[in-house]
């Protein structure tokens, strides 16, 4: 692991710190729903997405992803929570995004022209290990990960 676990108590009171997302507004990390951006509606459901990652490191998804936001766009965060919420749906059964063999089956069952959003998971589970440096992924993981080859967006290709 880059990064030390840190106590319960520092852990809840970084959650329920009120932050600013890249785009300026305020939210509260512990939230079960985000919005990131003023001007639009839309709504990050963050505790739904959290599902696919293990229960006893939710908690520090969260701070990864509340990280993350304050550094990247609200439709970059949006890529995210949009594909880790596609991953519950991809399988019958519980996935642990952290898992290799769990992140392979998801690759392997996204379509040609979706095998890009396993990036946007790798993209940010690289940014939770070795920006944010939040106890998570291990070091060994996201080293394998960055060995995979993963298709781009064939549509931003075309595009």
């Amino acid at each position: 692991m880059i990064a030390n676990q840190i106590t319960p108590s520092e852990l809840e009171t970084q959650l329920n710190l009120e932050v600013n997302s890249k785009s300026g507004r305020l939210f509260t990390p512990s939230d079960d729903v985000w919005s990131l951006d003023e001007t639009s509606r839309e709504r990050l459901y963050v505790s739904k997405s959290a599902e696919v990652v293990p229960t006893e490191l939710r908690l520090y998804y969260r701070l990864a992803l509340s990280r993350y936001a304050q550094t990247h766009a609200p439709d970059t965060v949006k890529g995210v929570v949009a594909t880790m919420l596609m991953c519950n749906n991809l399988v019958d059964r519980r996935v642990n995004i952290l898992n290799e063999e769990d992140f392979l089956i998801l690759k392997a069952k996204m379509s040609a022209v979706q095998e890009y959003k396993m990036a946007i998971i790798r993209g940010f589970l690289k940014y939770w290990i070795y920006e944010a440096r939040i106890f998570g992924p291990s070091l060994g993981y996201i080293k394998t990960l960055e060995k995979l080859r993963i298709k781009g967006n064939v549509q931003r290709q075309l595009g």
